[in-house]
């Protein structure tokens, strides 16, 4: 009877010991790991699909312009065009066209009328604010030391950015259009808080270099000057400005 007790207990303490304990099985699970699919050409000329884990990626550029969040119509265009681009991967060798990926800025998507200069005159046009968003993006993208395909500046100048650095779209043309000539795919982010959107430019692989920049990392522009055509478009700093495109 003793012998038959002694067992029981063994096995009962090798059994225990297999087992993990809840808790710890909650612990030791593994982080969750998103994918991106990113379509490459192999060999053959054939395009494939990789996925690849997303980490963040190596950052290469980042860009910050400011707006007036109590302008509710501009602001909300600027953030709905803002998600559009946000987390958009463009593979290898790829054009980027914003007027292609954002889309029509129609009320049925969401936009709202805004100020916007058209032929050189402010007026009232549904989407207006976009411009914001694409110029933010040419700055990151040059940054970036991106190709840029397709660049064309305000007929009048803006304050949310240096002169030379604003980069205007319209449904069709003008648009803006950069490649990706790196030796690794990048991705888009985009985000809007508290009056301001960043745009950020990152590579999904780690081997693509940093392009050389001796330039200030911040520069001014004071609101209110005589070349401002929107005096309340209040933008203070403009940060990571790089060279103008010619």
């Amino acid at each position: 009877m003793r012998r038959w007790a002694i067992f029981i207990l063994c096995t009962l303490l090798l059994v225990s010991g297999c087992v993990p304990k809840k808790n710890e099985s909650k612990n030791q699970s593994p982080p969750k790991q998103t994918k991106v699919s990113v379509r490459t050409n192999n060999r053959d000329g054939k395009l494939e699909t990789l996925d690849l884990l997303q980490t963040g990626g190596q950052l290469l550029s980042s860009y910050t312009t400011y707006f007036d969040p109590t302008k509710t119509h501009r602001a909300h265009n600027i953030q709905l065009s803002s998600n559009a681009i946000n987390g958009h991967v463009v593979d290898v060798g790829e054009v980027f066209s914003f007027n292609q990926v954002v889309g029509e800025r129609t009320l049925e998507r969401g936009y709202k009328p805004a100020p916007e200069i058209v032929k050189g005159e402010y007026t009232e046009g549904i989407g207006g604010g976009i411009c914001q968003t694409s110029s933010t993006l040419f700055n990151a993208v040059d940054a970036a030391g991106l190709r840029v395909i397709e660049h064309v500046s305000h007929s009048h100048v803006v304050t949310y950015v240096p002169i030379g650095r604003d980069a205007t779209v319209s449904w069709r043309e003008p648009d803006f259009k950069f490649q990706n000539q790196l030796n690794a795919p990048i991705k888009v982010s985009s985000k809007t808080q508290d009056g301001k959107i960043t745009v950020a430019i990152y590579a999904l692989f780690n081997e693509v270099p940093t392009p050389p920049t001796t330039l200030p990392e911040t520069i001014r522009v004071e609101p209110n000057k005589p070349m401002s055509l929107d005096p309340n478009d209040m933008i203070k700093e403009i940060q990571n400005p790089l060279r103008i495109t010619k």
